[in-house]
């Protein structure tokens, strides 16, 4: 309803001719909207979270086949 409102209010104000303005009419073929949303997949401490625990894999795994060369290395010497 307010909307109407000032729809209405617009174009009664619009159609008294002032200098140096212009109309600008815009039509839309279709009247379609497409809604797109964002979320966030991550928040700041979710990231961290994921990263420090690679890092901790994966340093897991480095100092793990370190551990198995260096049996490997004393077997040989044994």
């Amino acid at each position: 309803m307010v909307i109407i409102s000032v729809l209405r209010l617009f174009l009664q104000s619009s159609l008294v001719p002032r200098i140096g303005t212009a109309k600008i009419y815009v039509y839309f073929s279709t009247l379609d909207v497409t809604v797109e949303s964002e979320y966030v997949l991550l928040d700041l401490p979710a990231a961290v979270a994921a990263v420090g625990g690679l890092i901790g894999m994966l340093l897991g795994w480095s100092l793990r086949d370190v551990a198995q060369f260096a049996a490997k290395v004393v077997d040989k010497n044994v």
